[in-house]
């Protein structure tokens, strides 16, 4: 969930066995009364999340979907073969410690305990631009979005009036007899000249993940999205903005769904940050990743898929 800074004291973890996330999963043996506001137990308190909208738990092809976490911030969907990651602030900046990257709209996909979809991460803590470690904060190292160039939050958004850089989120999953729904909305490209929206739906069924990005608003936008593959799956272009992707046993073949042209870049252990994954602090594997660029004229549909053999 982060790191452990200098600039918070041990106390500062004191109510840690007591948050509803720890007892989840243990319960202490005795009661603590929770007498400060200033710990980490009230980081994710529904004063924070306030605004989510979460449903899920019905049968999906006589399988359990089941969801972990919300009230964190942070969400594991369990649904059939697919694990599925994701995480969003009420507000997109928060104004407590924590794990602010511009990954809004951003998943993680496992299959069968296989990654699939993955984040670049971040190689190191340097500050300079252009560096690994501002690369792992942007939003070209997510599976998300950029409008223009711009991502869901400024960079050092704290430089910026509050009424900038701040927006407010929601997300809510539901769970059909053939699928499950995440559904992703953020007011966060309303800074733009021209203010867009971005509606990102996910679905899920027993083979496949769809990927919807429905954008609202008026005028030409360039519009980039970055979709990046474990280290172990290898893309090959097929044809018709089709791509074969295999990790080990398991196969499929990612579709772009869409009549507008895009630019398409394969990156693979490219001299830029893009084509690689942090598999350790310093360390970097070679693996895939598409950008897809294209100039649309709002409002527009772009769809994607991953169907698996």
């Amino acid at each position: 969930f982060g790191d452990i800074s200098p600039d918070f004291p041990p106390e500062w973890l004191l109510y840690l066995p007591w948050s509803t996330l720890a007892t989840d999963l243990f319960t202490p043996p005795s009661h603590k009364k929770v007498v400060s506001q200033d710990r980490w137990n009230q980081l994710w308190s529904q004063a924070n999340l306030q605004g989510l909208d979460t449903r899920t738990n019905k049968e999906l092809h006589n399988q359990k979907c089941t969801l972990t976490y919300p009230e964190s911030g942070w969400f594991r969907i369990e649904c059939g073969v697919f694990t599925l990651f994701y995480r969003m602030d009420k507000d997109t900046a928060p104004d407590y410690v924590g794990h602010h990257h511009q990954d809004l709209y951003h998943f993680c996909l496992y299959k069968n305990g296989t990654p699939i979809f993955v984040d670049s991460g971040r190689k190191n803590y340097q500050q300079a631009i252009g560096t690994w470690g501002q690369f792992g904060l942007s939003p070209q190292a997510h599976n998300s979005v950029t409008i223009d160039g711009i991502g869901s939050l400024p960079e050092k958004p704290y430089r910026y009036p509050i009424k900038y850089s701040n927006s407010k989120n929601s997300s809510i999953i539901e769970s059909y007899d053939d699928c499950v729904t995440i559904t992703v909305e953020s007011t966060c490209f309303k800074r733009l000249i021209k203010p867009a929206t971005l509606i990102r739906k996910i679905i899920l069924n027993t083979n496949s993940i769809r990927i919807e990005d429905q954008f609202r608003g008026a005028g030409e936008h360039d519009i980039t999205t970055y979709f990046h593959f474990s280290s172990n799956a290898d893309l090959q272009y097929t044809d018709s903005n089709d791509w074969q992707v295999q990790s080990g046993e398991i196969s499929g073949k990612f579709k772009i769904e869409f009549t507008e042209k895009p630019n398409i870049t394969h990156h693979r252990g490219d001299d830029s940050p893009l084509g690689g994954v942090v598999s350790a602090y310093g360390k970097v594997k070679n693996s895939s990743t598409l950008s897809i660029d294209c100039k649309v004229q709002l409002p527009a549909t772009l769809k994607y898929g991953l169907v698996f053999g």
